[in-house]
């Protein structure tokens, strides 16, 4: 008899809104994590924050960090951009409680063309580990995620500049069709939550995590 290997999947969605009254729906549409966003300052967008964390937290869902700013060109990234980038999220994530051996995945919003992705982001995600020793004193605290097309997760995760990858929904970008190391895919916006959300698949060992006893959970 043949067995086949059952891989548990878990649903989710990210959100750049703040979550805390949402709860009840998104436990009804019978999620299981919730992706959250660090920002900059300038952002328009509130970012995570501990006390959301704590309320998604008590409701049973897991949380899944993102960083976005800027995002969707070449001409945003660079090493100084990382450092800078890596320094902020590292602080949100510390004031939001993030535990460690979590990763924080940063975005690379647009379809990038290989020779961007070999050069600028090579050098902001750099640029991002950098930071990370810094603010960490040479022990950083959390790990290095990319969102972003097929290709883009493909050669950072190749090059070991990345320990986890968020394959973007947009399908038409480089490498996206092909790409299947990804450990959470996004998909279109679940129309049963009446605000603003990507749709969400997640193999094990994400890195989502909760705020119970500090300890991930995936």
């Amino acid at each position: 008899m043949l067995f086949r290997k059952v891989i548990r999947v878990d649903a989710g969605i990210d959100s750049p809104l703040d979550c805390t009254k949402k709860i009840k729906a998104i436990l009804a549409a019978n999620l299981q994590f919730v992706g959250r966003y660090y920002r900059s300052k300038k952002s328009k967008w509130a970012p995570l924050t501990a006390s959301e964390a704590q309320a998604l937290s008590n409701a049973g869902l897991s949380l899944v960090a993102l960083w976005e700013y800027a995002s969707d060109g070449a001409k945003y990234f660079s090493y100084t951009a990382g450092v800078n980038d890596s320094t902020t999220a590292y602080q949100e994530a510390m004031l939001a409680g993030q535990p460690a051996r979590t990763p924080i995945y940063f975005a690379v919003d647009y379809d990038a063309a290989p020779e961007e992705v070999s050069g600028c982001i090579n050098d902001y995600f750099a640029g991002i580990a950098a930071g990370y020793q810094a603010i960490g004193r040479g022990n950083s605290a959390y790990d290095i995620g990319v969102y972003g097309s097929g290709l883009t997760c493909g050669w950072l995760l190749n090059h070991h500049s990345v320990t986890k990858t968020w394959l973007a929904v947009s399908s038409g970008w480089a490498g996206s069709k092909t790409f299947a190391k990804w450990n959470i895919k996004q998909g279109i916006g679940l129309s049963s939550l009446n605000f603003g959300n990507d749709s969400d698949i997640a193999t094990p060992n994400y890195g989502a995590w909760q705020l119970h006893n500090s300890a991930p959970t995936a």
